[in-house]
Order: C-alpha cells, then structure tokens, then sequence
C-alpha cells in the first residue's frame, strides 16, 4: 500500500481477497508509463537524472539559510566531520578545497586514511565534485532559492552507490542544524 502510493506505475501488489485462496491471486494490470524515481518525502528528495548522466542519482534538502552559509560548510574542512556522517577524520593542503585539492579522508567505518582529490570545483555555480581513492565519488551543489534560503543536493555517480544516499540524507539533515546553529550563523558569511 504505502510503496504503491509512491510509484504506482511499477507496482502491482497482486489482488487477495478473503474468497480467493492464496494459490489463485490475480495480478493487477502493470502500466506501461515510465519508471520515476521521485518521492516528495519531509526530509529529502531523490531524482534519478536521464538526460546528463543516467547512472546517476542524487537526494537533495531546502535550507532556511543563506546559500553562501552552506558553501562555506562543504567548502571548508573543519566543518566535515560535523556534517558528514561517514567522515571520521580528514586532512589535506588547505584548510579550503578548491580545484586540485589533495587530503586524506577517514572513513567511520574503516580505519583507513584514504587519498581524495577535488576534480571538479565551480564556486560560481556552488558545486564541487570529488574522487576518493581514484574512484569518483559525490558532488555536491548549493542552489540559492532566496536571500535565506537553498536547496542543497549531494549526487552519487553510479546506481550501484544509491544506497550510500541515506547517508548523504543524513548529512543534510547536519548541515541544515549546523547551517542553523548559533554558532555558524556568528561564524560564517550570511
């Protein structure tokens, strides 16, 4: 009931009513529009992108808070570990990232010093992508909506990564308490 809701074109639950044994269930019609992977959810969104890259997927959040804020936070090492869930410790040649930018990242879950590298960096745009390990890894992209608001998406490269999104669903849940703490809103650009 509750998945159907959400992408009714691709589900069909068979019919199962208290007359109808369980052996002779009748399958419903499956239409033939196309799969969409989009669910307007309270925390996130989840978009699959066809058209620029298809194996890619990426989750994304509105943020009360001004665009340049939440640049700062991905822009800025020390903030990381603060929103990033997967990120245990992390060090590099700058205390920025900007394109070229070499470190080490370790992971929460492996106690491993793994070698990142900034491939993609467009402050004009608010976005910067990242390789980890030489495997390209996620981009992250601020859009400003307003003068105090954004919305901020975190993308996978490959269908198989998708479920490392909940942890991206995570850091964004971070970034926005982060991006509305006390202590940010003094310490950072508005």
């Amino acid at each position: 009931e509750g998945f159907s809701s959400l992408a009714p074109h691709i589900y069909s639950p068979t019919i199962n009513t208290p007359t109808t044994p369980m052996t002779q269930q009748i399958p419903r019609t499956i239409s033939p529009k196309p799969l969409i992977l989009t669910h307007e959810a309270h925390v996130t969104s989840l978009y699959l992108h066809p058209h620029t890259n298809p194996m890619k997927l990426s989750t994304s959040k509105t943020i009360n808070a001004p665009a340049e804020r939440l640049w700062h936070l991905l822009t800025h090492l020390n903030y990381w570990t603060k929103w990033g869930t997967s990120i245990a410790k992390v060090s590099a040649n700058s205390d920025t990232i900007s394109l070229g930018t070499c470190g080490l990242i370790t992971p929460r879950v492996l106690p491993i010093a793994l070698p990142f590298h900034v491939h993609i960096f467009e402050p004009d745009r608010y976005h910067w992508a990242w390789q980890v390990q030489g495997i390209e890894a996620t981009s992250h992209t601020v859009t400003p909506l307003s003068a105090h608001s954004c919305e901020v998406s975190f993308a996978v490269p490959h269908r198989h990564l998708a479920p490392y999104l909940l942890i991206c669903k995570r850091a964004l849940a971070n970034l926005e308490q982060l991006a509305t703490s006390p202590e940010v809103i003094r310490s950072t650009p508005p």
